[in-house]
């Protein structure tokens, strides 16, 4: 039973043109991305040991996993971006699992 069950789960993710462990392609983020993104920002200012006056989610992509692994390129001005990675649960709890700067625009990718 459990093997039909996540054989369903697959071909329905593949069906909706998800591959159950890749990332997905690089897009613009939606309210959902961006809310998670300003909700992770005393998380991620905690993290790298500065503030931003600059905190402007503006791409994302995701992986499905256990759960979900969200990518979020936020802009923080002056040229430079911070990356987000956020598990998020199955159960929907999320979590701030790295952040990494680049002092140019570098492309959202796995870290």
């Amino acid at each position: 039973m459990k093997i039909i069950l996540l054989v369903t789960v697959a071909i329905s993710l593949v069906a909706l043109g998800e591959c159950v462990g890749s990332m997905s392609e690089v897009l613009p983020v939606n309210n959902y991305e961006e809310q998670m993104a300003y909700n992770m920002k005393n998380k991620v200012e905690t993290l790298l040991g500065m503030k931003f006056d600059t905190y402007i989610p503006v791409e994302y992509a995701h992986q499905v996993v256990s759960g979900t692994m969200y990518f979020i390129k936020v802009d923080i001005g002056k040229g430079a971006f911070v990356h987000l990675k956020i598990y998020r649960d199955i159960g929907y709890s999320i979590a701030l699992s790295d952040a990494i700067i680049f002092e140019s625009e570098a492309v959202l990718e796995y870290f």
